[in-house]
């Protein structure tokens, strides 16, 4: 029998989470016990599954509602998995009542600029900065949310001054990305070299991105790809949106999230997780029926009943082989932009994890030749089920390229598509700005308003990419 639920937190409308397709875990994660939950959470069979991992987190702020620690861990899994709102309810409940701690003001106005509340952004990162004048971390959230409406000169002198009084490597590297993204729009040439001294140090503190750690993880994804089976499974219920960082993925998503049978579930760490698992090749039949319940389930909050979701983990390029042998009711969508463009792209931006090959040209190149093989490869094994799509071809003919790539999954083109950036989805990614605006082409040629200041860096790439080449 089924649980009952502890009275909700009053700014927590709950989440109509399904059930679990392992029952012993199902029945686990409806314990009324606290002390069970927070025992579960330690057991690597709940934290190595992280659809369990964040229904465990939820009931147990359920029956502890007041558990800072379950709080922390909680939100943050909530938002890894693309539900923001829940977290922005609780946050703004506390900022009623007065109890906001100190320690959140910056998670709530992130969170506030992920679900498109820019006016409480604005007001929660003022606040931040008031409260730690010169903190670093807010200070660069804070300039990436302004720069695009904001001038120059509005930022720089105070960044500059911060600059020199920095006490440490780490406040230094995070105001030299501040500094950067300030004057991306009016000066690229010198916000390139910003974030280069910025990317200098960055990569003094992170450890050295494992290229030989990818090449296998990509021969195995070969392997689980050349037992899948080309002819799609009509229709589709998954679609996977994958590609280098910064080539377009956001806006594709957000696109095909205003279709009507369509929804954007965002950035999803599952096929990660689930590929971690999945042994042996080919891959078994049970482990991929499982596989498909389980996806089901953990996306099933996010996804409108009978609906499509739309999956834009762009990390995902290194699964495509086991999206396809898994899931043959799925489709990917390999996303591609110009190649010095996103290069210079990522190296303008400081991405908190997931992309350890983001700080150097050499890193960069190299990874971008290993993944772009593996997409054209399995893209050869099966072209039914992976379509391309330009990122430029997509900005200057949207409605072709998308009744195109819609025909591809069974669906006509809606005329409402392109009103994307009307409708309310959550984005925490850098193109957050981008797509809360009509479609344009702000984004194209970056690469050559940087000017020489990108020069060195655009050869690094050209030699590593070329050396990078299986």
């Amino acid at each position: 029998m089924k649980a009952p639920a502890p009275p909700r937190h009053p700014a927590d409308p709950g989440i109509d989470w399904q059930a679990h397709p392992d029952p012993g875990i199902e029945k686990l994660l409806q314990s009324s016990d606290a002390g069970t939950i927070s025992s579960a959470l330690l057991h690597p069979r709940i934290k190595n599954d992280p659809y369990a991992w964040l229904r465990a987190l939820d009931r147990l702020l359920q029956l502890q509602p007041g558990n800072h620690q379950a709080f922390d861990h909680w939100a943050q899994a909530m938002l890894m998995g693309n539900r923001p709102t829940a977290v922005w309810e609780r946050l703004r409940h506390a900022m009623q009542a007065g109890t906001l701690e100190d320690r959140h003001y910056l998670l709530a106005a992130q969170v506030a600029q992920v679900i498109g509340d820019r006016e409480s952004a604005q007001s929660l990162f003022l606040q931040r900065l008031q409260m730690h004048e010169a903190d670093a971390d807010t200070w660069q959230k804070y300039v990436e949310f302004i720069a695009p409406h904001t001038p120059p000169d509005d930022l720089q002198p105070r960044l500059l001054s911060l600059l020199q009084e920095a006490g440490d490597a780490y406040a230094e590297e995070k105001l030299r990305f501040s500094l950067s993204s300030a004057l991306l729009r009016t000066d690229p040439g010198k916000a390139f070299s910003w974030a280069s001294s910025a990317q200098d140090l960055k990569r003094q503190r992170l450890p050295v991105w494992q290229e030989e750690e990818l090449r296998r993880r990509l021969l195995n994804d070969r392997q689980w790809a050349r037992y899948s089976k080309d002819v799609p499974v009509e229709p589709a219920r998954k679609v996977f949106i994958v590609g280098m960082p910064r080539s377009g993925t956001t806006l594709l998503s957000s696109l095909l999230g205003a279709h009507s049978a369509m929804s954007n579930v965002g950035e999803q760490n599952l096929v990660p997780s689930l590929a971690s698992h999945a042994g042996q090749t080919p891959i078994a039949t049970a482990f991929a029926d499982f596989a498909g319940k389980w996806y089901a389930a953990a996306t099933a909050d996010l996804c409108r009943e009978g609906g499509i979701s739309v999956d834009k983990l762009p990390a995902n390029i290194e699964y495509c082989g086991f999206i396809l042998s898994c899931f043959p009711d799925a489709r990917i969508i390999h996303m591609q932009r110009d190649a010095h463009d996103c290069a210079v792209s990522i190296h303008l931006r400081d991405f908190d994890f997931g992309c350890s090959y983001s700080t150097s040209p050499a890193t960069i190149g190299r990874y971008s030749a290993l993944a772009s093989d593996h997409a054209q490869r399995l893209a050869q094994l099966h072209p039914q089920r992976m379509i391309s799509v330009a990122f430029e071809a997509l900005l200057a003919d949207p409605e072709n390229i998308l009744e195109r790539t819609l025909a591809r999954l069974g669906l006509p083109y809606e005329g409402q598509m392109l009103d994307f950036w009307r409708k309310r989805q959550s984005t925490a990614t850098f193109s957050e700005s981008q797509v809360r605006q009509p479609l344009n082409s702000k984004g194209r040629g970056i690469a050559i308003r940087t000017g020489t200041a990108a020069a060195g860096f655009l050869a690094r790439y050209d030699q590593a990419f070329s050396e990078g080449s299986p």
